[in-house]
């Protein structure tokens, strides 16, 4: 058993470590593939704008099951033009 000196000691290095982790993880640094790290960012500021903009997740939108495939396929139509300006 440690004594309370060194237990003490061992607690705050594991509170510390804890604490980095969340904050890289926070940040969007969960991997160690920092391409996954950079679509995890892009990902979270997404998703803070979004919260600004409507003020709610996805999951408490509740708009009709129309309007999301609506939006989906706007989205896809975007998409397809998006890669079509990138082979011209």
């Amino acid at each position: 058993m440690l004594n309370k000196e060194d237990e003490i000691k061992r607690l705050t290095n594991q509170n510390n470590f804890l604490k980095t982790k969340l904050k890289e993880a926070v940040e969007g640094n969960i991997t160690n593939d920092p391409i996954v790290n950079r679509i995890i960012r892009k990902h979270l500021k997404r998703h803070k704008e979004g919260m600004a903009r409507f003020g709610k997740t996805m999951s408490k939108n509740d708009k009709p099951y129309k309007d999301w495939v609506k939006d989906a396929q706007e989205e896809s139509m975007d998409f397809i033009l998006y890669l079509e300006k990138t082979l011209k």
